[in-house]
């Protein structure tokens, strides 16, 4: 399944989901702050992220 990657605008937040391409454009809750003002992110914008920002898992 691939990795895509989600943005939260309720929380400023990013985040990546394990999903099947049938499932890629359904819609999204945030795992941070359950918003569901969440967009997915383009493989451009994929890519202009920094590495490690992305993710659910969080250094605390």
């Amino acid at each position: 399944m691939p990795l895509y990657p989600f943005y939260c605008k309720k929380c400023d937040k990013t985040f990546e989901v394990f999903l099947r391409p049938s499932e890629a454009n359904q819609e999204m809750t945030c795992p941070y702050c359950q918003g569901d003002d969440v967009e997915r992110l383009s493989d451009k914008e994929q890519d202009d992220l920094t590495p490690g920002v992305c993710g659910v898992k969080e250094d605390t």
